[in-house]
């Protein structure tokens, strides 16, 4: 029962983001405290850097940090790094971790709602983690993408405006 209502709330999280153009940004985030709170979840946990406030939603920023911490874990290896930085226009979060990372022509796949890789398909979870990452992301003006594998071999990369 439980899982089945988790994979209902994703749903239809899925579902309201889609049905909305943009996220309430109304409230100021503490970007490095949230990452913080979200890392002391996960044994191994990581961060680094610094970021200043960002105009936002608190619940669903929460939510992007923890799919993309849960897909670190399950699908990476220790250690998971999250690693904070700034422009003068954007917040950068990097999540790392000591996987063998995403092959290249599954880079776009991963973010389509229920895919998953071949090799993950006993792995706990319904393939929504991403999808809903990015849809978090774009709904606050951002992106989420893989990071090149020339840069980190396992990492994700979501980039958010300041304003």
């Amino acid at each position: 029962i439980a899982e089945l209502d988790e994979l209902i709330d994703e749903i239809l999280l899925m579902s309201r983001l889609d049905a909305r153009a943009s996220a309430d940004r109304s409230q100021q985030v503490d970007i490095v405290a949230l990452v913080a709170e979200e890392c002391t979840r996960y044994d191994g946990c990581n961060t680094s850097g610094s970021a200043p406030e960002i105009p936002g939603d608190l619940r669903l920023l929460h939510r992007m940090v923890r799919n993309l911490l849960d897909n670190a874990v399950k699908h990476g290896a220790p250690p998971v790094t999250v690693h904070l930085s700034s422009t003068p226009a954007d917040i950068i979060l990097t999540i790392s971790d000591g996987g063998k990372g995403i092959p290249d022509a599954l880079r776009d796949k991963v973010f389509q709602p229920f895919y998953r890789a071949p090799d993950k398909q006993n792995v706990k979870g319904y393939g929504l983690g991403l999808p809903l990452v990015r849809q978090i992301a774009e709904a606050h003006g951002g992106t989420a993408t893989i990071v090149p594998t020339g840069e980190a071999v396992s990492a994700v990369r979501v980039i958010l405006p300041l304003n």
